[in-house]
């Protein structure tokens, strides 16, 4: 097992940790969907956040969101997915691999 960070709206945080929609649209909760299938793979999960948001003006580059700025929050992803099924087998850190996944 392994974890990692990722990216995306802050607003999500309640639907994603908790399974609660009852803050977003149908619209907004189609985009979340939307960026968990994209971000996430078989055999992981998001299990925590930070506490703390910050802006971004790549937003829509996290989120898919058509907007330009909005808040972030880093989301912490649990990997369950090794061997060679895996199409990732390392995550690479700013001086070589954190966690070899082989």
């Amino acid at each position: 097992m392994a974890t990692y960070t990722i990216k995306g709206a802050a607003y999500w945080a309640s639907y994603i940790i908790n399974g609660d929609a009852s803050s977003l649209d149908p619209a907004e909760q189609a985009l979340c969907d939307a960026w968990l299938a994209r971000e996430l793979m078989d055999g992981e999960t998001i299990v925590d956040c930070a506490e703390e948001s910050h802006f971004s003006w790549s937003y829509g580059l996290h989120t898919g969101a058509d907007c330009r700025g909005g808040d972030l929050l880093e989301y912490t992803v649990l990997s369950v997915r090794v061997g060679p099924s895996c199409p990732y087998p390392q995550i690479m850190g700013d001086e070589g691999p954190i966690v070899n996944l082989d």
